[in-house]
């Protein structure tokens, strides 16, 4: 799995495996990772956000480095 990416806006790209019919099919999911998990009513949700245009290009660019 890719280890995660700080970009310049200070948010944070983490990976996962993408899953096709609840399988991981060999891809991988880059989304951006929230500074917290949030618990509501006991219930255990990790909140997750996309990115915006910029901090796509910038990620593109960096993946493209490595």
């Amino acid at each position: 799995m890719k280890k995660d990416i700080k970009l310049s806006t200070g948010r944070i790209v983490s990976h996962r495996p993408y899953l096709s019919n609840g399988l991981p099919n060999g891809a991988t999911e880059a989304f951006i990772k929230y500074e917290q998990d949030l618990t509501l009513n006991d219930v255990f949700y990790s909140v997750n956000y996309a990115m915006t245009h910029d901090e796509w290009v910038e990620y593109c660019n960096i993946t493209k480095a490595q």
